[in-house]
């Protein structure tokens, strides 16, 4: 194997695209072996592109050839942030830079000690799926570096057959931590929430307690400016190892955690079980980001009481896009306003309510929480919706239903 390797480094034969292909799987592109793999055989993957900087990688995107391999890679994954034709090509830059941050990796440059370089794979190595415990059929991988210039370099675990979807152990944490969020909240039905709800209303984590802290006016009444909040300035207003600190910096601020912190408020148990539908991603060393967006909603019991019920909404968090789907809208403006319409809290209730197009379901949900409405059901195409809808289903009400 290291005969080969050393010829192909010296060479310079980048020869993975000769025994992987693409396909479908899940409603995401793989990686599909071409023909049978010896254990014995490695490959070298290209480094599309390698930058130290967001300044050094605008200048290296002025490279017409450059952007429209990037937006190649764009088409494949179905991404939203497809440039087109038209376009200026500082506007394509910037659609490329908002995708490529995510999945960066990064190595320490010999030349500038300690200083990192980080790179993305070429189109065969953003597709790889990152390796899942079940699996058997993988890669392993690592970065090496040959007369100055640095390859990953993949082999495989064990023999491979032709046509199976291959996966590779030791991708970009990057990479990694976007795979898992295309399948945020997978599975969530097999799992009771009342647990995570119940900590969180114990807790306080409710609209008045957390715009109180943050020092944010009242007018947003019913819901929080999810699509403001993960900023500096607020992430530092919940910065102690209280539970309503680490509740609301992961949920709601999107801000990364020790996991032996949040297992003090959650518990092992809830923890592993939010890991296992994705809602989680817990990185090497043990760091916690969430993959979801809890946002609490403020429901007025009835007309003549400052009494609320509190409900929570999961979404994609506002600055996630351009990714390999089409995120869950954040409860935005325009869904406020349509919540501020509805007459909570006066005697009247409805049998049936179709929300058409429902995105999160947060219509619905809050509906059929604030007594408006008998049963609801909710139509939308988005299948990733559907399955956070579902979360908070069965976290929050029988009475409304996905379709």
């Amino acid at each position: 194997m290291q005969a080969k390797l050393a010829a192909k480094l010296e060479s310079q034969i980048y020869d993975i695209g000769e025994v992987i292909t693409f396909g479908q799987c899940d409603g995401r592109i793989v990686c599909v072996t071409t023909q049978d793999i010896n254990e014995d055989e490695i490959y070298i993957i290209d480094h599309m592109i390698e930058f130290e900087s967001l300044d050094t990688l605008r200048c290296a995107l002025q490279d017409r050839r450059l952007v429209d391999r990037f937006n190649q890679i764009l088409a494949m994954n179905n991404s939203s942030n497809v440039p087109t034709e038209t376009e200026d090509i500082d506007v394509s830059i910037n659609r490329i830079v908002e995708y490529i941050v995510p999945i960066v990796g990064s190595y320490t440059s010999e030349d500038k000690i300690g200083e990192k370089v980080y790179y993305i794979l070429d189109e065969i190595g953003q597709q790889l799926l990152p390796h899942t415990s079940d699996n058997e059929n993988y890669f392993n991988s690592t970065i090496i570096e040959h007369n100055g210039c640095m390859y990953t370099v993949i082999w495989p675990e064990t023999s491979i057959e032709e046509g199976t979807v291959v996966e590779c152990k030791g991708l970009p944490s990057g990479v990694v931590k976007t795979n898992k969020l295309f399948s945020a909240l997978t599975d969530s039905m097999e799992y009771e929430h009342s647990e995570l709800k119940s900590i969180l209303l114990t807790n306080e984590y409710n609209v008045t307690t957390i715009m109180s802290r943050l020092g944010l006016s009242t007018a947003y009444g019913l819901c929080l400016p999810v699509w403001d909040l993960p900023k500096e300035e607020f992430k530092s207003k919940f910065s102690s190892d209280a539970p309503l600190d680490i509740l609301v910096s992961l949920f709601l601020l999107g801000s990364s955690i020790p996991l032996f912190q949040l297992e003090k408020v959650l518990g092992s148990s809830l923890v592993t079980a939010l890991d296992s539908m994705s809602a989680l991603y817990i990185d090497s060393s043990s760091i916690v980001t969430s993959l979801i967006q809890i946002s609490p909603v403020s429901i007025p019991c009835n007309a003549d009481s400052d009494h609320h019920n509190t409900v929570y909404l999961a979404t994609d968090f506002a600055y996630v896009r351009n990714l390999r789907f089409e995120p869950v809208m954040y409860i935005g403006p325009d869904s406020l306003a349509l919540l501020h319409g509805l007459p909570y809290g006066r005697g009247t209730t409805y049998t049936n309510l179709l929300d058409l197009c429902a995105g999160s379901a947060v219509q619905a949900i809050c509906a059929a929480s604030g007594n408006l409405v008998e049963s609801a059901t909710c139509v939308e195409l988005n299948e990733r919706a559907i399955r956070f809808a579902n979360f908070i289903f069965v976290s929050t009400t029988s009475r409304v239903k996905s379709a």
